[in-house]
């Protein structure tokens, strides 16, 4: 037997539905100036969510003041800046020598293992030089160190300089 399709009918005195807009601030964790405008959005009801860079340099600081306030918080999974959440030897293939630190001033002891930057990580990706076994642990150790630092699962996840959408 066939069964027909359901037919939705909203009555005319019904009222429109509601859309509901949030905006989302990413990159929360990278430094003191970026978060502090994101806080400042967040105060003026602007912005109703954010995104953590758990490797940023004020990730800890911006997580603690994230909770104070009552800002919702998702995971900013990076791949493509700054150093890795899980040990350097166990994610080889997505890291490099990198001179200069990726949201400040050069590196202190001359430099260091740092994810590869945005378009060195694609190009190895499209080369199969990245080891998708490594991808899934820094990706762990990101959701790991999010719950460390907030106490609860992400709300939502994004990726850093969209590296969630790549193949």
């Amino acid at each position: 037997s066939h069964e027909m399709p359901m037919k939705i009918q909203i009555a005319p005195s019904s009222p429109s539905p509601e859309i509901r807009l949030i905006v989302t601030a990413d990159d929360l964790g990278i430094g003191e100036e970026r978060d502090d405008g994101i806080f400042e959005a967040h105060r003026a009801g602007i912005v109703q969510a954010a995104s953590l860079l758990v490797n940023g340099d004020n990730a800890v600081q911006a997580a603690k003041k994230a909770l104070e306030c009552g800002l919702t918080l998702g995971l900013h999974l990076n791949l493509s800046e700054g150093p890795a959440v899980s040990d350097s030897s166990n994610v080889k293939s997505l890291l490099t020598w990198q001179r200069a630190h990726w949201c400040g001033p050069p590196a202190s002891n001359g430099g260091a293992l740092e994810f590869r930057g945005r378009y060195e990580f694609i190009d190895a990706l499209t080369k199969g030089q990245v080891s998708l076994e490594e991808v899934a642990t820094e990706v762990a150790a990101q959701l790991e160190r999010f719950h460390a630092l907030l106490g609860y699962t992400p709300t939502h996840l994004d990726g850093h300089q969209h590296t969630h959408v790549l193949p």
